[in-house]
């Protein structure tokens, strides 16, 4: 991955997240302004891509069924300190102990 999904993946605390709530699949994207991942199934999305622009962080929420891709949420002008907020209000999933 590049700096800018490695830092993103630093400030979700991606390594928690492969454990709580199965994160796999990570993946720098969109030139490495942004980060992917897959996770369980929860409230009908298993998808995450946090996009950098701006300084600020755009989340996107999809469902992955098959080879069908459909945006469930976006959330716009976050900082790094909501990132796990949203995830956890979107998901319903923990992401700590």
């Amino acid at each position: 991955m590049g700096q800018v999904a490695n830092e993103i993946y630093r400030q979700i605390n991606g390594g928690r997240l492969q454990v709580m709530v199965n994160a796999k699949n990570f993946c720098a994207c969109d030139n490495d302004t942004a980060l992917s991942f897959r996770f369980m199934r929860s409230n009908g999305v298993n998808y995450l891509k946090i996009t950098l622009e701006n300084d600020l962080y755009v989340m996107e929420f999809g469902l992955i069924h098959g080879t069908k891709y459909t945006v469930k949420s976006r959330h716009d002008f976050l900082f790094s300190s909501d990132l796990l907020d949203i995830f956890r209000s979107v998901t319903g999933l923990a992401t700590n102990l």
